[in-house]
């Protein structure tokens, strides 16, 4: 046992084979340097794996307050858009109703209108100018389409068919549409020749779709009769409407192209000259008119002629903030009561 404790002591020699006791290997974490501490205890170095768990959960607060930030603006987003659509859907419903507003004034001045006739320069004929109301302004005008010639009286009336030849004539488009638009109005599937049209032709368009076989319900539906291409549409529109049951030209309120389809060969000249005796005093009668000095010698037909309006267009339009509502409708006015038969947004088809 000496000899062994002696090879241990002497420096550079290793122990002994098989003597003594087995050298303990040195504890994980001791520092070698520092040895045993001042209480006789073992010192342990610091661990590295405690600083990247405090980098982690520094990274996760960061990451947690950005996303709480993110969300926190993305509500404040929505709720300012929430708020803005519902001031827009308010300012909208109020805009409704001052449209509203203006279709229940035209009512009451067309209440109170004389009916036995009706010119450009009555009361109802002048437009009201934009108005300021809380927020907005609102602005509307009254017409009548029946200064026009009515579509649906092609049909049935020998004098309208001839005025619209003549129409025709005037704008510069091929009257030979005349029978596609009979074949359009009548009931049954018999094409009038030539230039007829009934579902047999219009099923092969494409898109196909078939004859209305009834009374024009829109203007705008003239455009799918057989020969009516776009510009034969724009030429005709301001001059023709889409009425329903019979209706008459009130001769007070048509333009002096109208005025000139009323007889075979009156001129440009002479529908001005109409038009000037009516601005100097509207006509009272059919009479009166047929005494003005450019019909002397003419055949007119007092068919389908009046001096007064049974329809009217209210047109309205209103403003509040960024939002507008535009209400079109169209009156009716039986022994003096005017009543609403039709309403749209924007415009109505009895006329473009």
């Amino acid at each position: 046992m000496a000899a062994g404790l002696a090879a241990a002591a002497v420096p550079g020699r290793p122990p002994a084979a098989g003597g003594g006791a087995a050298a303990r290997p040195r504890r994980l974490g001791t520092h070698p340097a520092r040895g045993r501490d001042g209480r006789g205890g073992l010192s342990v170095a610091p661990r590295a794996g405690g600083a990247r768990s405090r980098g982690v959960a520094l990274v996760t607060a960061l990451l947690v307050v950005a996303l709480a930030a993110a969300a926190a603006a993305w509500a404040g987003r929505e709720v300012g858009l929430s708020l803005a659509r519902g001031e827009r859907l308010a300012h909208a419903a109020q805009a409704a109703l001052y449209a509203r507003g203006m279709e229940a004034w035209a009512l009451r001045i067309l209440a109170a209108d004389d009916p036995a006739v009706d010119h450009g320069g009555e009361r109802w004929a002048r437009p009201v100018p934009p108005l300021p109301v809380e927020g907005g302004a609102v602005r509307g005008a009254i017409t009548s389409p029946e200064g026009r010639l009515n579509l649906n009286d092609l049909l049935r009336s020998e004098a309208a068919r001839a005025r619209f030849v003549r129409l025709c004539r005037l704008v510069d488009v091929d009257p030979g549409i005349l029978p596609a638009i009979l074949d359009w109005l009548d009931p049954d599937q018999t094409p009038r020749a030539p230039g007829g049209a009934e579902d047999e032709y219009y099923t092969l368009q494409d898109p196909a779709y078939r004859a209305a076989n009834g009374p024009f319900a829109d203007v705008r539906e003239l455009r799918r009769v057989r020969g009516v291409d776009e510009a034969a549409y724009r030429r005709l529109a301001p001059y023709v409407a889409a009425l329903p049951g019979e209706g008459a030209i009130n001769v007070n309120l048509a333009p002096p192209l109208i005025l000139q389809t009323l007889a075979e060969g009156l001129t440009e000249a002479d529908g001005a000259a109409l038009a000037e005796a009516r601005a100097a005093r509207p006509f009272g009668s059919v009479d009166e008119l047929l005494r003005q000095p450019a019909l002397a010698g003419r055949a007119v037909a007092k068919e389908g002629l009046a001096v007064a309006s049974r329809f009217f267009v209210v047109r309205a339009e209103a403003r509040v903030g960024r939002a507008r509502a535009r209400l079109a409708s169209v009156v009716l006015r039986r022994r003096g009561v005017p009543t609403v038969v039709g309403r749209s947004l924007g415009r109505t088809g009895v006329m473009e």
